[in-house]
């Protein structure tokens, strides 16, 4: 929902001519006065930001430091000058939102916004391209080698990404629930126009995860702020999925011999690509044809014959219990933020990449990310019990905690009619194999913006990508493309992306290709041509 508490005070200086920013920010800031009132990188340092020039309550910002960075032709990075910065809270006992903007000298009028990920906790230093925009495989020049503006922020805490103890303050966990985006956003901004004398012409935001989360949270939250948002496997609708990892923490490691061992996984892995892999017409290690594999693969056919754990050749009845339970939604006994009360099931049985992040080197939740997430989750978001054993959660029983969360700290909403209208463009992708962040929690809100808007208009402002093989940023596809051209491109000439085409990042099949399809169709080798090239595929309708 838009926020309403305060209005966005650039939102108002984006209509103002350069000379009356300038002047607003000689007020607010310490600028000096006049159209050509810029600042050298050096003038940064040591700059202050009032609280007034921040549209969520702070207590200010500071630059703490300021230095030009050389070029460096042999990571095609550009000249640019590296300031880094904190904007106090209100409560004392809250820590900074910590944040770097990289101003280059030879600027393109444009900034982009990196998201974080995880829980946060770590500075986005935002000097190069990631997974989360797509510039991996191939050598593309980084957004700041383009002459973009890059910023991000540590999300308003430190901590390894992991860590939930931060969420115990409440203006920190209000922080990492959004308005950190806003404070950085508006704190960034004084910056821009204080060195370029004139703010953005453009801006947009990418990350993945809780990055792309978050740029879901600026498109409902702050319309206004953004032209664009690139969003990789968003965790949009957070408390579903934690309250979700909640379930499966319990399944598999709350309940006794559910756990698979690494022998067993692997054992999983073989039967479904064994039955689905060539369901797309090429063997190729990438489980394209969904639809397909869900009636192609029945975990029963890996039951030990006795039902009970016969070692890593089978599974036992506990086991293919807990598998088929989280491929199914898991249904709440309330209702989270806009009335949501189920989160879809896991692609379990599709391929999902369950190594390292529901399973771990051991057969515990503490070697799982889940688990860690989970259980950092229950004891300091939920409960704020840092001895509160997450496996005794009785989720009804918090209900009212959990739907106060929901209402500050989800994004699902698809009332975005705002950045629609002013021509703000959204592009989606969200891997088949990603166990972190369920696909069809991005399906089923995407099917919900057609449902408001109608397949026509979404068409005009949003794409949602859904790439076989990719995981949470990992993946037997590991896919990379220019996203951000595409964006902006979108952006500038009101021209819609097609004709896509990704690249395979990982370095025993770099370089492969496939094209890049839209959400409703998927990739289907046509019989002939070089099964590592997209020409030899075509976009198929479901």
């Amino acid at each position: 929902m838009l926020d309403k508490k305060m209005p966005p005070p650039w939102n108002t200086l984006k209509l103002l001519a350069p000379s009356a920013v300038l002047l607003i920010l000689a007020a607010c800031a310490g600028t000096r006065t006049g159209p050509t009132a810029l600042a050298s990188c050096t003038d940064i340092g040591g700059i202050q930001i009032s609280a007034g020039l921040i549209g969520k309550p702070t207590s200010g910002a500071t630059v703490n430091s300021a230095s030009l960075v050389a070029a460096d032709p042999s990571t095609q990075s550009p000249e640019y000058c590296k300031v880094l910065g904190a904007i106090a809270p209100v409560d004392s006992t809250a820590p900074p939102i910590n944040f770097q903007v990289n101003l280059p000298t030879q600027w393109n009028s444009k900034a982009l916004h990196f998201g974080g990920g995880g829980f946060n906790g770590t500075l986005v230093a935002a000097t190069a391209g990631s997974s989360h925009t797509a510039l991996a495989a191939t050598p593309i020049p980084t957004p700041l080698a383009r002459g973009y503006v890059t910023f991000g922020s540590d999300g308003g805490h430190k901590g390894t990404g992991f860590e939930g103890s931060f969420a115990m303050n409440d203006e920190a966990l209000r922080n990492y629930g959004g308005e950190q985006l806003k404070k950085t956003h508006d704190a960034v901004y004084a910056i821009i126009a204080k060195r370029y004398g004139t703010p953005p012409k453009r801006l947009y935001f990418a990350g993945g995860s809780q990055g792309g989360h978050e740029g879901f949270a600026v498109i409902q939250r702050w319309p206004q702020d953004y032209d664009g948002v690139i969003a990789y496997y968003p965790g949009h609708d957070f408390m579903g999925n934690l309250l979700s990892f909640n379930r499966e923490v319990k399944t598999f490691f709350g309940t006794p011999g559910a756990a698979l061992s690494v022998p067993k996984r692997a054992l999983l892995r073989r039967a479904v690509y064994a039955a689905c892999d060539g369901l797309d017409g090429a063997v190729d290690g990438i489980i394209s044809n969904l639809n397909a594999c869900a009636t192609a693969f029945n975990v029963s056919s890996l039951r030990c014959a006795s039902g009970t754990d016969e070692g890593g050749t089978c599974l036992s009845d506990v086991q293919i219990t807990a598998l088929n339970l989280v491929k199914t939604p898991n249904t709440l006994p309330f209702a989270l933020n806009g009335g949501r009360t189920t989160y879809p099931g896991r692609p379990i049985f599709l391929g999902a990449d369950i190594e390292g992040f529901l399973f771990g080197p051991g057969l515990t939740r503490e070697a799982s990310a889940v688990g860690r997430f989970e259980s950092e989750f229950v004891r300091y978001f939920v409960t704020k019990d840092p001895n509160f054993d997450s496996l005794t959660l009785n989720v009804a029983q918090w209900a009212n905690r959990a739907a106060q969360l929901s209402a500050f700290i989800d994004d699902t909403s698809v009332e975005i009619d705002a950045f629609r209208a002013r021509g703000g463009k959204l592009i989606v992708v969200h891997g088949t194999t990603d166990y972190l962040v369920a696909p069809d929690a991005t399906v089923e809100y995407f099917d919900r913006l057609v449902g408001k808007f109608g397949r026509p208009s979404v068409d005009a402002f949003a794409r949602l990508y859904v790439v076989p093989g990719l995981g949470h940023g990992t993946g037997v596809f590991n896919a990379s493309w220019d996203s951000v051209a595409a964006l902006d491109s979108w952006r500038e000439t009101g021209v819609a992306p097609s004709a896509q085409v990704v690249a395979d990042s990982n370095a025993a099949t770099l370089g492969r290709t496939r094209p890049l399809c839209e959400y409703g169709t998927w990739p289907k080798y046509q019989g002939t041509g070089d099964i590592n090239s997209a020409a030899s595929f075509a976009c198929m309708a479901r």
